[in-house]
């Protein structure tokens, strides 16, 4: 078996980060890419990570303004023209009453938007992984957990095994293909810029104002998760069940 599952791309924690008009810079891109809609015209693009760029590129090609807000000081050397870069600063909040309208930075910066577009890093999806009784592994490289030791049978390929270049998507793939006998493939090659693993984990800041959505799907925010550890809820699955 091949697992390719991909991986999910995380969003960042600031205030008011559940606003409408605010969402994931991949959602971005697929919105633009698959079916040719801008999903604005004044856009805040924020990330800790490599991934973002390409996407913050495509955006200002479609004719939108666009500044990208790098928490990293030392992430990509540089952006195009088009964007405008700002590098070890991060979003503390959103502000807009039915949908965003502008962000406030780190810096007490203000900043009008008519989208926020966030890339928090990405987590492989290896659920299937561990349902075959695969141990997970920290990656700190990845800010995030990675197949550990081989399964008999299973093979994890591509972003899920924690690829995050074109070439390390190939490479793996190769690597797959290889453990099902397949040696006579001819792997293709990247040709474009290669993202690499440089990523700064993004944690909320303890006792920030305002709500900062940490699970959209369960309504939970960094006030309960703190609220959670005074109570001595501090394994996560005892956490997640308080929360």
């Amino acid at each position: 078996i091949v697992l390719a599952t991909g991986a999910i791309e995380r969003p960042l924690p600031f205030a008011n980060n559940d606003l409408p008009g605010i969402l994931s810079a991949d959602a971005a891109l697929a919105y633009l890419r698959r079916h040719a809609v801008l999903v604005g015209r004044r856009v805040v693009v924020a990330t800790n990570n490599d991934s973002a760029y390409e996407v913050a590129e495509a955006i200002a090609e479609a004719g939108a303004e666009v500044t990208l807000i790098d928490i990293r000081r030392d992430g990509m050397p540089a952006a195009p023209a088009t964007i405008r870069l700002s590098k070890g600063r991060a979003l503390a909040s959103a502000t807009g009453r039915l949908r965003v309208e502008g962000v406030t930075l780190d810096d007490g910066t203000r900043l009008d938007a008519d989208c926020v577009l966030v890339s928090g890093g990405w987590t492989p999806t290896i659920h299937l992984f561990g349902q075959a009784k695969g141990k997970l592994a920290w990656s700190e490289a990845r800010a995030a957990f990675l197949p550990g030791n081989p399964v008999d049978g299973i093979s994890v390929a591509g972003a899920a095994a924690g690829a995050v270049s074109l070439s390390d998507v190939f490479a793996s793939a190769e690597k797959a293909g290889a453990s099902l006998g397949q040696t006579e493939a001819v792997t293709p090659r990247s040709t474009g810029p290669e993202a690499t693993a440089g990523i700064v984990a993004a944690w909320p800041v303890p006792g920030s104002k305002g709500r900062i959505w940490i699970d959209y799907q369960n309504d939970v925010t960094v006030k309960d998760v703190e609220l959670a550890a005074r109570e001595n809820f501090v394994s996560v699955e005892h956490l997640k069940r308080y929360t």
